[in-house]
């Protein structure tokens, strides 16, 4: 089992955090495959055609880490898939979710709203100074449960679909 090592607080020392561990281990375990083959390979573009690939976002990543793990307000530019147009957004980072190999951020705005932000639509992302107290805490893991996706509609509570099939030769 591989573990994740966390640097904590002002004590300047690290920590085993096996949940994290396991979560991250199998995409981590992708990656990394993939980076070595490449490494020791040498004359790529000859042999591994790659699929042109849009901005994941993934480069965001640490930065966010290190904004969540520290309460810092982070900055940035966001643009709405439905209209196009880059608007500076200023959030307190609470968490990060993947969903279908895309990353989501999870914040609250100035008015302690809670939003939603895919890092492929993010540009100029500065982690600022400023640190933050969370208003409210919020447990994801139970927030998200029973939902599909990254939306979650606290007014339409959670139903159970019944799906009953006969057999038919075919």
């Amino acid at each position: 089992m591989e573990l994740m090592f966390s640097l904590t607080g002002s004590l300047k020392k690290y920590r085993v955090n096996k949940e994290e561990s396991l979560l991250m281990n199998a995409s981590m375990f992708i990656s990394f495959d993939m980076m070595n083959a490449f490494k020791l390979s040498k004359g790529l573009a000859s042999f591994v055609i790659f699929e042109e690939r849009k901005n994941t976002g993934t480069e965001h990543l640490m930065g966010l880490v290190h904004a969540i793990q520290n309460r810092l307000v982070v900055k940035f530019d966001h643009i709405k898939y439905w209209e196009g147009i880059p608007r500076q957004r200023t959030v307190n980072p609470l968490a990060l979710k993947e969903f279908k190999h895309r990353w989501y951020l999870l914040a609250s705005d100035e008015k302690d709203l809670f939003k939603t932000f895919p890092l492929d639509r993010i540009s100029g992302l500065e982690v600022g100074k400023k640190r933050f107290e969370n208003q409210k805490s919020i447990d994801f893991e139970k927030y998200y449960n029973g939902t599909f996706g990254i939306t979650n509609d606290r007014e339409k509570p959670v139903e159970e679909v019944i799906l009953t099939f006969t057999g038919r030769p075919v």
